[in-house]
């Protein structure tokens, strides 16, 4: 099932869904002539415009779930594509009624004992998998191999949702590279690399004249490098060189060390055949002149063996490594988390492998590892081992197989009785610990969600837990995640107004816009506030570079910090400037853009989809010199089919223009003063955005309360609201009404709720 949207009835439906079947209407008598009026003129009668004939469903033995044809229909209807806008449409009490016999009839919709739904095997998207495996092995906040992913696809306005999260080839090989790298970072294997200086020979100063890529002594002769050693130690020059031997000796590279010779390398073999050798030196701290030269000259062009006539050196180039006599650093903790145990001669090499591999994949899976993938972890380990790998070498192995495991990277639910569809169920605890974290946190399970779902004390303690998990620094990726892609605070670093014509715009100005919408939102969800602050604060987080741009004074400093909007023109995230960047055009304000950012993000009354023959709006303010922005529209408007959509968008829009593409505030239009009056198809009138922000909350109080509800949910489970969510959806906004609308409210009711809590099984071949 696609979307579900509201319509402004939706409180009127949802009140009558809940009385089930009780009051459904009567299919000949209520619905039968509704279909009649508005539907069968492209769908009856041997018409069946894309392939729906409602005249053949009349019957209640096609009244079917599992036929497609409902779901198309109902998503028509609910979505306002059908009848189209050129056709005579339905109120929006018919609408409802419409839907409301489907849901209830149809679909055996019942709000008593309602489908949780399911939610598809997803993987980790970028975020999830970054968070994860620095959580999983503790390593640092700016490891970030997922910053080699590809961008992942987007469903319902979020990158989390199961059905579009596709695994791309490339993106297989990503998971590769990033399984070594993070095994680089949290493992040391082997014994610890000392610090290396490659010097090549182009280099060196002095004598010996460059050739390519090397340096050629033919006869004796010294070129040097300067290096800065910055611990006293034992140091290890190395050389690769290769020759041309000359005489009855072997040619030989002489190392001096502040123009004092510390020994020679021997090359023993004539080029193309090159030597690699080092000398071990104890070197002080300090800037060290390091020389290389041909030790003993060696030239008898007379000589009856040619190859033995002219001795020379070539050197490609030269290595400091060290100090090799410190101590080897301690492991970092991440490595020391993993290895618990040694192998010793009462705990074999396999059952301490099992002593580490088994918490760890349980960690990893975030459940319990099953004995089959256990042992084939252990196999990877004892064949690792037949190779001649070391202990922690096969330990690593077995480690990136789980990395790069399906059960790793992706997000699964054990079923009981996955291919029933009739058979709903609590999820078990520790899929209730993921849910709970990846929601919250957009990261695996914490240890103490672990060990409370081992006990099975998961349920018993779940809203202590989710105080906890709020109050964490990790709830940070509620704002970061959900309100950057509910918001769309994401899409800023994709705007491009023009610079030109907005000088005091500029990517520092923009990165603070979204710092101030993060904290805005993170206020309202650490203080535990009213959602309803969305819509209608007096209040904002501005540093003085911010401030000066709304031109707000008495701000100083660079820091952020809370200041009261009540002396101004703002209040709200519609008078942020992140928002009103992002749903402007470069050069102009879209007013367009604007209301149907209202309309979806903020109230779920998407308008219909627009007329494809409708002739869009100019791009550029030049086309505006004759007449206004709002002139334009309106003759825009009286174009019947671009009417049905503007009609509810416009105002929304026009009630902004104080505000430039960049979010300054103005009071002209050019040279023509600004008109920021609208009024709802209901009548309603406003002036600005103080008034619409008054009116949103007073007349759309329940379509913003139960969009906000479905677009948290949404994310939470990561698949897209279903007819079926309503009664869910409504018992929290009636939650939210009942306490005082704030923010903890609206977590715990998700996170309580039916969906969240419980799935279905699935039936055989349906999607």
């Amino acid at each position: 099932m696609k979307s579900m949207r509201h319509s402004l009835y939706f409180i009127i439906s949802t009140l009558l869904a809940v009385s089930a079947l009780a009051k459904t209407p009567d299919y000949d008598k209520d619905i039968y002539p509704l279909l009649e009026k508005y539907c069968y003129d492209c769908h009856s009668d041997g018409i069946d415009k894309a392939e729906i004939a409602l005249d053949k469903l009349e019957d209640a033995s096609t009244h079917n779930p599992e036929n497609p044809n409902w779901e198309r229909i109902w998503i028509a209807i609910e979505d306002q594509q059908m009848p189209p806008q050129n056709k005579k449409l339905p109120s929006e009490e018919e609408r409802e009624l419409i839907l409301r016999w489907i849901e209830n009839r149809v679909f055996n919709h019942n709000c008593s004992n309602p489908d949780p739904g399911r939610v598809t095997i997803r993987r980790l998207n970028r975020t999830e998998y970054g968070n994860t495996i620095r959580d999983l092995f503790g390593l640092r906040k700016d490891f970030r191999p997922e910053d080699k992913f590809p961008v992942d696809d987007s469903g319902y306005g979020f990158d989390n949702i199961g059905d579009v999260l596709t695994v791309p080839p490339v993106l297989l090989e990503k998971y590769l590279t990033a399984a070594d790298e993070t095994l680089n970072e949290a493992l040391r294997l082997g014994p610890p690399t000392r610090p290396i200086r490659h010097i090549p020979s182009k280099n060196f100063k002095g004598y010996g004249s460059q050739r390519e890529d090397v340096r050629a002594y033919p006869s004796s002769g010294i070129s040097y490098t300067h290096v800065d050693i910055r611990r006293s130690g034992k140091y290890k020059i190395r050389i690769k060189a290769m020759a041309d031997q000359g005489g009855d000796e072997k040619a030989q590279a002489d190392i001096r060390v502040n123009d004092k010779s510390i020994g020679q390398i021997t090359i023993p073999e004539s080029r193309p055949a090159t030597t690699t050798g080092e000398i071990e030196v104890q070197l002080n701290s300090g800037t060290r002149k390091i020389s290389v030269n041909l030790y003993k000259d060696f030239y008898d062009p007379k000589n009856p063996d040619p190859k033995k006539r002219d001795r020379n050196m070539y050197l490609y180039w030269m290595e400091v490594e060290g100090p090799t006599n410190l101590p080897p650093p301690a492991a970092p903790e991440s490595h020391r988390k993993i290895f618990t145990v040694k192998p010793s001669k009462e705990l074999p090499p396999v059952e301490a492998a099992r002593k580490i591999l088994s918490p760890f994949a349980s960690k990893a899976y975030r459940r319990p590892v099953q004995k089959d993938e256990l042992e084939k972890l252990l196999l990877l380990f004892q064949r690792a081992q037949q190779d001649k790998l070391s202990f922690e070498e096969s330990i690593a192995l077995s480690i990136k197989a789980i990395l790069i495991s399906p059960k790793f990277l992706f997000r699964g639910e054990v079923q009981p009785d996955p291919d029933n569809p009739n058979s709903i169920h609590l999820i078990d605890e520790f899929a209730l610990a993921s849910r709970l974290s990846y929601f919250l946190w957009s990261s695996m399970p914490d240890e103490e969600l672990f060990t409370l779902a081992w006990e099975g004390k998961l349920r018993d303690n779940l809203n202590k837990q989710v105080y906890r998990m709020l109050e964490d620094p990790r709830s940070e990726a509620l704002a970061n995640n959900f309100a950057g892609q509910w918001l769309e605070l994401r899409n800023l670093n994709n705007v491009m107004p023009d610079t030109n014509r907005f000088k005091s715009f500029n990517r520092q100005i923009s990165q603070d816009m979204r710092k101030e919408t993060q904290l805005f939102f993170n206020h309202i969800f650490r203080e535990d506030r009213s959602v309803l602050e969305f819509l209608n604060a007096d209040y904002s987080f501005l540093n003085q570079r911010l401030a000066q741009y709304y031109g707000i004074n008495d701000v100083l400093g660079g820091e952020f910090r809370k200041v009261s909007l009540k002396k101004t023109n703002r209040g709200g995230v519609l008078t942020q400037g992140s928002i009103l960047t992002v749903t402007s055009n470069p050069t102009r304000t879209s007013p367009v853009k604007r209301g149907k950012w209202v309309l979806e993000n903020l109230l779920g009354l998407p308008p219909p989809p627009p007329d494809p023959n409708a002739p869009p709006l100019p791009e550029d303010d030049k086309a505006f010199e004759d007449a206004t922005l709002r002139e334009i529209m309106e003759k825009h408007r009286a174009d019947p089919g671009c009417a049905a959509c503007h009609i509810k968008m416009d105002s929304i829009g026009l009630a902004l223009e104080n505000f430039d593409p960049v979010g300054t505030w103005r009071t002209t239009y050019g040279k023509t003063p600004v008109d920021a009056s609208g009024e709802f198809t209901n009548g309603t009138k406003f002036i600005g955005p103080q008034e619409l922000n008054k009116v949103l909350v007073r007349d759309f109080k329940k379509e913003y309360l139960s969009h906000l509800t479905e677009t948290l949910l949404t994310y939470a489970l990561g698949r897209g609201p279903e007819y079926y969510d309503r009664c869910t959806v409504q018992d929290i906004v009636t939650e939210l009404e009942a306490n005082n609308y704030t923010f903890s409210t609206l977590i715990y009711g998700i996170i309580n709720s039916t969906p969240f809590q419980k799935r279905r099984g699935d039936s055989a071949g349906k999607e």
